[in-house]
């Protein structure tokens, strides 16, 4: 089961790296508020080197180079697992795609393929419990006399 959290935040002011990561971490929900270290961003930037060397990365040599707990840094690649970005080929971890922005069409795509679901269902719902259905299509507004 894959499972999105998108958050609608402000843009960094400042264009830099590091808040630039951090921002795109937090907005894909990858940050909690009990995150006091950032190492869910540590385990990510780590994750972002290998890209860079198109490598796949252990969470033990993550652990390593950040310094933190084994524990600790699966917790947070589990997440990404679930979030859709990453696959994991046995113990190694690597990002789903070549890039961010190729991560993110990847994953507005599952999103999208979601709603369909969503949206099928909720249909099929409408229809059963014979629930009243809009023609939003063919809808057009009507001026408010005032």
């Amino acid at each position: 089961m894959q499972q999105i959290t998108i958050r609608s935040m402000k843009q960094p002011t400042k264009e830099t790296l590091e808040k630039d990561i951090e921002w795109f971490c937090e907005s894909l929900g990858l940050l909690g508020e009990r995150d006091k270290q950032k190492t869910g961003l540590k385990v990510f930037k780590a994750v972002l080197n290998e890209v860079n060397r198109d490598n796949e990365i252990s969470a033990e040599d993550i652990a390593n180079k950040i310094k933190m707990s084994r524990t600790a840094v699966m917790y947070h690649l589990n997440m990404m697992l679930e979030a859709g970005m990453l696959r994991r080929d046995g113990c190694m971890f690597e990002l789903r795609t070549i890039n961010l922005q190729k991560l993110v069409d990847e994953i507005e795509r599952d999103i999208e393929r979601t709603f369909h679901l969503i949206r099928e269902i909720a249909e099929d719902i409408d229809k059963s419990m014979k629930l009243p259905v809009r023609n939003t299509k063919n809808y057009q507004a009507k001026p408010i006399n005032c």
